[in-house]
């Protein structure tokens, strides 16, 4: 007998991907940090099976980190961030969706900070 999550970590996109047929993979994000009230932050995350990525998001903190793909190969997501100037400060996992399902970057232990922006 099988036991199958399909269906889970796309319900649950703050969750760790449990479905077995999600080969994508993170290995990390160049740069990986930000700072408050930045726009249009260009941003690298690598990895593995990433062609075809759709979105990537910030679980818990969407509405102050706006993201733009802008290319995507099989190793790599090219995107733009933006950084509302009341985005929590700290260590953000994202979540990548792709043609096989989601994915979260704390999986992989990667992750990409906020910073105080301070004038």
């Amino acid at each position: 007998m099988a036991i199958s999550f399909r269906g889970v970590a796309r319900r649950y996109r703050d969750v760790l991907s449990l479905d077995p047929a999600v080969d994508m993979d993170v290995n990390s994000i160049s740069p990986n940090f930000g700072f408050q009230g930045t726009t249009n932050r260009r941003v690298s995350i690598s990895g593995r099976d990433l062609a075809g990525v759709t979105s990537v998001q910030f679980p818990g903190i969407e509405r102050q980190m706006g993201t733009t793909i802008l290319s995507t190969t099989s190793t790599q997501i090219e995107m733009a961030i933006n950084i509302g100037q009341r985005a929590s400060v700290g260590q953000n996992s994202f979540t990548i969706l792709g043609p096989q399902g989601w994915i979260n970057s704390a999986y992989s232990g990667v992750y990409f900070t906020v910073e105080r922006r301070f004038s």
